[in-house]
C-alpha cells in the first residue's frame, strides 16, 4: 500500500509540471514592420520564465521591438501583448490562449507574433524549409519567408 502511495504522489508531482520543449519564443519588430509604429509596453509568453517577458518601466517609452530566446523552455499556454500606437496614443492589450493551437511535439518550432495597428498576429514557425522559389513572406512575418510557418491568431491557417 505504502508503495502505490509514494508511487500515485510522484505521479501527480510529474502531472503538475510545465510542459517543456527546446524552442523558441522571439518578436522582430524591425523586420516585420511595426517598430517605427508602436511602443511595445508588454509582453509575456506563458508566464513561467523571466527572460519571456517584459514590462515598461516609469523610465522608458517601451520595451524593445526585438528579443528572442532559444533551448529547452515552457511551452507556453498564453502570449499576452500589450502596445501603444505613436500615432494615437491607444493603448491595446490581447492575451490569446494558446492551448490546442500548438502542436504536442514543439521541438524546433518558434512562437512570434507581429502588431498591425490594432491588431495582433500570432504564427507558429516551423523548422521545414521554404522552397527556394519563395521570394517573399507567406505571412506577415518575415520569417515567413525562410520557414513554413502558420498563423494561430486570430485565425488558425496555413500559409
Amino acid at each position: 500500500m505504502f508503495g502505490l502511495v509514494v508511487g500515485l504522489a510522484g505521479q501527480t508531482g510529474c502531472a503538475s509540471q510545465p510542459r517543456v520543449a527546446d524552442h523558441s519564443f522571439s518578436f522582430d519588430g524591425w523586420y516585420d514592420g511595426w517598430a517605427e509604429k508602436v511602443d511595445l509596453l508588454a509582453y509575456n509568453y506563458g508566464g513561467k520564465m523571466r527572460q519571456l517577458s517584459d514590462q515598461v518601466r516609469p523610465d522608458q517609452t517601451g520595451v524593445g521591438y526585438q528579443t528572442g530566446t532559444h533551448g529547452v523552455i515552457p511551452v507556453g499556454d498564453f502570449l499576452t501583448v500589450k502596445w501603444r500606437l505613436r500615432a494615437t496614443g491607444e493603448v491595446f492589450e490581447k492575451t490569446v490562449d494558446l492551448r490546442g493551437k500548438l502542436p504536442d511535439d514543439m521541438k524546433d518550432h518558434e512562437i512570434t507574433f507581429v502588431i498591425d495597428g490594432s491588431d495582433l498576429y500570432v504564427y507558429l514557425v516551423t523548422a521545414t524549409l521554404q522552397p527556394v522559389t519563395v521570394t517573399k513572406p507567406t505571412l506577415r512575418t518575415w520569417r515567413s519567408r525562410f520557414r513554413v510557418a502558420w498563423e494561430i491568431y486570430p485565425t488558425m491557417r496555413q500559409p
